[in-house]
């Protein structure tokens, strides 16, 4: 295929070219494609190895399909003006994002499912005449006292021998009255003369105060089942395994969730990681940690001197230094804690924000994916491929401000006959949505999954970049739980980059159509563009509703409150028994 020539607003076409017909030729293929799948995939067995084989082909295909046609047909020749290094930058950026799709489809090829180990380890632990010391330990820094009396009410009551079980508070914040409560329920109280490394540093000093074989880690808003420790102690014992990770689940909706009233429709944005992307990795052996829910070795703490310094995310990076002592990290999915999501809207991208800084810090670090040593280069992708999902990022961006330059500008993202873009664009964007959501079993959505991501965009790619310039410029920031409020509130800052270029997208459709503003309507980009404005104000409407932050209501908190109050009884009937 020839590539084509740049075109500027003063040299595009003005002669109409008959779109319409092109649009209904180019459609034909992406309705066969979705009535062939729409066939197909429900009749495949999801859990068979052979059947996730020929869904992810199919994918494979039709993403390397519209890769060579971008590749081949789409970028004008090379040069360094303005209009070209818009187009080849978008290129790069969507290139990064279906690389990811693309890797990220192959991982679910395979997946664990270890509930069968877990029975069989969790039958011999019970013929074990002594079980391992285990301490709990709790970090905490400001959380209120509902949701710390629900986790201390959970850890109270785990079947686990109590004199082989300490339960540690780790209390950052230097509350009195959680001293005087700890000492209430016979649990112990550690706290710092400062805060030095956030929730990593409180790890490392309840680690040194200390001693048990085993040590499980919960976050202060996370409430263990009573099984927990018999489900994961048994795991360990398994050659070279030194930390089991579960899953994350939460007791209340995320802010998106909440605010476009979706609890009941999709699941939360965490659902398809831990129950789908954390089972395949596993059985590639990079499973990973995520920060609570976890149960490690002490020696295999000791044998990377504690928990890791330095990185935001210091549970992926400790996963990666027990990999390079030849330490495994394995997932056992199951449900074995609750906790809490973040409320606000801002908390929620404030966290996200924090993940990314802290991948990209991982490749300036002793333990990264380029420095690690005792890493297969396997690892070293599934390492990095953590990175690549937030350089999957910039595209979205990309993708909302594209209508905004072809208006007002001219210049098309890509130059191609709308026929061929819609031949090319909108199959291989059925293969990806269908078979993702077969995958994940309903768990990506089209539109969903990509809002989840486009809420975030105006402050995770300016995180990256910074953290990929300046790596330790941020520092650690505890997430807030438990906040709800009881009115509406518009969160007018996070709402005005979506605003604007929702305005602006609409301004720019409006005065094409109206005024002879350097094209005639209906050129042969036009159709394109039109399409990609309609999917923009489609979604830039949906973030400016998600930043309209509703009332949580007290529906919103009563499965939790109802928990909290069983196991707070819970907790006073114990605590009245070991006092007793």
């Amino acid at each position: 295929m020839r590539r084509p020539a740049l075109r500027t607003p003063h040299s595009a076409p003005r002669t109409p070219h008959p779109v319409r017909a092109m649009f209904l030729i180019g459609l034909l293929p992406a309705l066969l494609l979705t009535a062939g799948l729409w066939l197909l995939l429900p009749v495949l067995p999801r859990d068979r190895l052979w059947a996730r084989l020929i869904a992810v082909a199919i994918l494979e295909v039709f993403a390397l399909r519209y890769a060579w046609w971008r590749v081949h047909a789409t970028l004008p020749p090379f040069a360094w003006e303005r209009w070209t290094l818009w187009q080849y930058g978008f290129f790069a950026c969507e290139a990064l994002a279906l690389a990811y799709v693309c890797w990220s489809a192959l991982v679910c090829i395979r997946r664990t499912d270890r509930g069968a180990q877990a029975d069989a380890a969790e039958a011999r632990l019970a013929q074990r005449d002594v079980l391992p010391s285990v301490d709990v330990l709790i970090p905490t820094f400001g959380e209120n006292t509902e949701i710390l009396e629900a986790t201390l009410a959970g850890c109270l009551a785990i079947d686990w021998p109590p004199e082989r079980l300490r339960i540690t508070v780790l209390d950052d914040g230097r509350r009195d009255w959680l001293a005087a409560r700890c000492a209430e329920l016979d649990v112990h109280y550690l706290r710092r003369a400062d805060a030095a490394h956030g929730k990593a540093g409180n790890l490392n000093h309840g680690l040194a105060h200390t001693d048990g074989e085993l040590v499980l880690v919960l976050d202060a808003d996370f409430i263990p089942q009573a099984r927990i420790l018999r489900r994961m102690a048994g795991l360990l014992d398994a050659r070279g395994v030194a930390l089991v990770q579960t899953p994350q689940h939460y007791d209340n909706p995320d802010p998106i969730q909440h605010n476009l009233v979706g609890a009941r429709a999709w699941t939360e944005e965490q659902r398809y990681f831990f129950d789908v992307a954390q089972p395949s990795r596993d059985a590639w052996d990079n499973a990973f940690c995520v920060g609570t829910g976890f149960l490690c070795t002490r020696s295999a703490f000791a044998a990377v001197g504690g928990y890791p310094l330095g990185c935001l995310c210091e549970d992926l990076y400790l996963s990666y230094a027990l990999k390079s002592h030849g330490l495994r990290t394995v997932y056992l999915n199951e449900a074995l804690s609750h906790g809490l999501a973040t409320e606000s809207l801002d908390e929620y991208i404030g966290q996200r924000v924090r993940w990314c800084q802290g991948t990209a810090q991982t490749l300036y670090l002793p333990y990264g994916p380029l420095r690690a040593p005792g890493l297969t280069w396997l690892d070293r992708v599934f390492y990095a491929d953590v990175l690549l999902y937030w350089l999957s990022f910039p595209v979205l961006l990309l993708i909302v401000l594209s209508p905004v330059v072809y208006w007002f500008a001219g210049v098309p993202v890509f130059q191609c006959q709308p026929g061929d873009a819609f031949t090319m664009v909108l199959p291989r964007l059925v293969a990806v949505f269908a078979v993702t959501y077969w995958l994940s079993a309903g768990k990506v959505m089209p539109v969903v999954t990509e809002l989840k991501k486009l809420i975030t965009v105006f402050h995770v790619v300016p995180g990256l970049i910074a953290a990929l310039w300046r790596p330790h410029g941020r520092a650690f920031r505890v997430t807030a739980k438990g906040m709800g409020g009881d009115r509406v509130v518009v969160q007018w800052g996070l709402m005005a980059p979506f605003l604007a270029l929702l305005v602006l997208t609409a301004v720019g459709m409006v005065v094409s159509f109206t005024a002879d503003y350097a094209r005639t309507p209906w050129n042969e980009f036009t159709a394109v563009n039109l399409l990609l404005s309609f999917y923009g104000t489609l979604m830039l409407g949906l973030c400016c509703l998600t930043c309209i932050e509703r009332p949580k209501g007290e529906g919103y908190w009563s499965r939790a409150q109802t928990q909290y109050g069983s196991l707070r009884r819970a907790a006073e009937a114990i605590a009245r028994r070991v006092v007793g």
